[in-house]
């Protein structure tokens, strides 16, 4: 039965073994006939082509640079004025509208910028009001692909200011529909605290609308009474919870695991899968690439430390010597 393989197209006999090439897409089935004089087949091993475990290779690469973005996410730039640093317009803040004047104020304040810089004075806004309900709210800016926005806030509690009742919240359209979620602040029910220091707050949303021709703005609510002081917002699109980065961490160990040991067969069915697909779409190309380019930089530097160390610890003539062997 073997010889009469090896005549077929795409079959080979070599060392008791019959390989049969397989095409894309393509299916073979092979009936090996088995008498009392001749021993069964022991096994069977499918080799994958080196152009596919090369493609392959690089694939979970460009997978694991996408996750390392994932790990350290950067900001969306869809706030006109994120920091408040632009100069007014009249009475307001420029990329910043507060809906009803009456019912409350939106104003520059200068404050020491929070984070890295305490100590440096910069624009923060101070909103306040008099009322049941003063809303201020951001320019539109389009839905992120991800369908997630995390909004992380610096806020403070002026010197002397009682808590306020606010909220932090993120509104648009979703199928026509009104839609709005938010995080309580302050003497909000369930809000957690401000504090007279500058301290970060976050929302997350994981149910965004994705129709591309809505929008969606930033606004905080103040339901009562009272004032805070507002600065430096990011927005966020690839913030995952710790449990999702654990399982796109231990998926992509596995499949560099199936490229060392061989098991292309595997790799294959999980290329395709869920968080791969998510990584290719919710991660741009860009910045997969600046992964690419930072870890190669980071790579060139501990060549040049180690080949500095090494020539740190040579003899003192070692160099003189090495010259004197070239000539």
């Amino acid at each position: 039965a073997a010889t009469e393989l090896a005549t077929g197209e795409g079959f080979a006999v070599r060392e008791n073994a019959i390989s049969i090439e397989l095409p894309p897409a393509s299916l073979r089935t092979v009936r090996v006939e088995v008498s009392a004089s001749t021993a069964p087949p022991t096994g069977a091993v499918v080799c994958f082509d080196e152009d596919v475990v090369r493609l392959l290779t690089d694939q979970v690469a460009d997978l694991r640079h996408r996750e390392m973005v994932i790990a350290s996410p950067p900001a969306i730039p869809v706030l006109d004025n994120p920091g408040f640093d632009l100069p007014g317009i009249g009475a307001g803040i420029t990329g910043w509208e507060l809906v009803a004047p009456a019912t409350g104020s939106f104003e520059l304040a200068a404050a020491a910028r929070p984070a890295a810089e305490p100590e440096v004075e910069n624009s923060a806004a101070r909103f306040s009001s008099v009322a049941e309900l003063a809303t201020v709210r951001s320019n539109p800016f389009p839905p992120p692909a991800t369908g997630r926005a995390s909004v992380a806030v610096w806020l403070r509690l002026p010197e002397g200011a009682p808590q306020p009742p606010l909220r932090i919240a993120v509104e648009g359209l979703s199928e026509g529909q009104e839609y709005y979620r938010f995080a309580p602040v302050g003497s909000a029910p369930g809000g957690r605290p401000l504090a007279h220091e500058w301290t970060r707050f976050v929302l997350q949303v994981n149910d965004l609308p994705t129709d591309p021709n809505e929008s969606l703005r930033l606004r905080f609510d103040m339901l009562g009474p009272g004032v805070v002081e507002i600065d430096e917002l990011h927005v966020f699109d690839l913030v995952l919870a710790d449990a999702q980065r654990a399982e796109i961490e231990a998926l992509l160990d596995q499949m560099e695991h199936d490229l060392a040991t061989g098991a292309t067969a595997k790799l294959v069915a999980a290329i395709d899968g869920y968080w791969p697909r998510f990584l290719r779409t919710a991660v741009s190309d860009d910045q997969a690439a600046a992964v690419t380019r930072r870890l190669a930089q980071q790579a060139a530097r501990e060549a040049g430390d180690a080949r500095d160390q090494k020539t740190a610890e040579q003899p003192p003539g070692f160099f003189d010597r090495v010259q004197s062997w070239w000539r």
